[in-house]
């Protein structure tokens, strides 16, 4: 039996009750704070919580956008031309603009309890703003003047650091077969002849339960892969602005700008992006198919997309997450990328 994972739907572990305590350190604008967040292991080794100061001002308690980013092992980016600030595992999931009740998750808006404000240029979120947004995926209880989290200690790595760490690991194996397989029905696999692929193309898919807007596209995958191909080595940057203007990708902006070039419109983030198409099974995957993967030990669930790639057949598939390798070509059936696979869609060709 294939293993599908059905896509979020995660009940809040624990509410946030909002305080204000007096601190200690003075702060500009009649605001006070203390120092930096700070991790604490508690008697589960398995555990860590981690420590954000409060900031007061008035009866409004903050806290630090950039600490928050940092205690979740994000990546983060200031936007100075909107004044927003983004935050996000490989690509920007999460947006919050000064003085807005409205903040971006996943490309939704979310209203907010009180607005983000800047003090001396930093973006600092209320409390109840934290919880507006992360109240359902983060364990998270003000404690005396702190804000904690809870993360999974042992787990608690960045994609690029698991896959440094497991690139020695062997293919992995279920049963005697490889985890991930080739459909053999593929229309874009060389063995499967052009009658065949010409009838693949126009057969419909009347059972699949379809999330896009729009009918499917058909897609020359295997020119859709060398163009994927053509930026092998275009630098990663989180949040990167449009290719033609930055140079740059990360996941979800590589997997958009690639499809976009065959006139398939994906949305913005990988969240958003593993709601469209048809699901696949992980042994039936053709080329062209979106992957998604979960980045265990930052929230309660591993049910969370956090990365996008595009399979390339043979195991293969190409994607962007790091600054030291940009847009490379992976292995799926080993390491990192075999233990936290969600699950695959078809955008096209279905």
């Amino acid at each position: 039996m294939s293993k599908r994972i059905h896509f979020i739907t995660i009940s809040a572990i624990t509410s946030l009750v909002v305080m204000t305590s007096a601190c200690s350190v003075s702060h500009p604008f009649g605001t006070k704070q203390h120092s930096k967040a700070e991790q604490i292991q508690t008697k589960s080794m398995n555990v860590q919580e981690v420590l954000i100061p409060l900031m007061t001002k008035g009866t409004v308690s903050y806290v630090s956008a950039d600490q928050l980013a940092k205690a979740l092992h994000y990546h983060s980016k200031w936007k100075e031309d909107i004044h927003t600030f983004q935050m996000g595992e490989v690509d920007p999931v999460y947006s919050f603009t000064a003085n807005s009740l409205h903040a971006r998750k996943a490309g939704r808006s979310i209203r907010l309890s009180e607005k983000p404000m800047l003090i001396n240029g930093k973006m600092y979120l209320p409390v109840t703003a934290v919880s507006d947004v992360f109240k359902n995926e983060i364990q998270m209880h003000v404690k005396g003047n702190k804000l904690a989290l809870i993360a999974n200690r042992s787990k608690a790595m960045t994609i690029e650091q698991i896959d440094k760490r497991d690139g020695h690991i062997q293919i992995r194996v279920q049963g005697g077969e490889t985890f991930f397989k080739d459909d053999p029905a593929d229309p874009y696999n060389n063995t499967v002849s052009l009658k065949s692929r010409a009838i693949e193309l126009t057969k419909a898919n009347t059972s699949a339960n379809l999330t896009m807007e729009e009918p499917a596209k058909q897609v020359d995958m295997n020119a859709l892969i060398e163009t994927a191909k053509q930026y092998l080595g275009v630098p990663y940057e989180f949040g990167a602005e449009d290719y033609d203007r930055s140079k740059a990708f990360d996941c979800s902006s590589f997997t958009q700008y690639v499809y976009g070039k065959y006139g398939v419109s994906l949305r913005r983030t990988a969240r958003d992006q593993a709601e469209q198409g048809i699901e696949v099974d992980r042994q039936s995957l053709r080329k062209g198919d979106l992957l998604f993967f979960s980045v265990p030990g930052r929230f309660e669930t591993n049910d969370i997309v956090g990365h996008v790639a595009i399979y390339m057949g043979d195991g293969q598939m190409i994607h962007t997450y790091s600054k030291d390798k940009g847009v490379c070509i992976s292995e799926l059936n080993q390491g990192h990328w075999a233990d936290n696979y969600m699950w695959a869609r078809r955008v096209a060709n279905y």
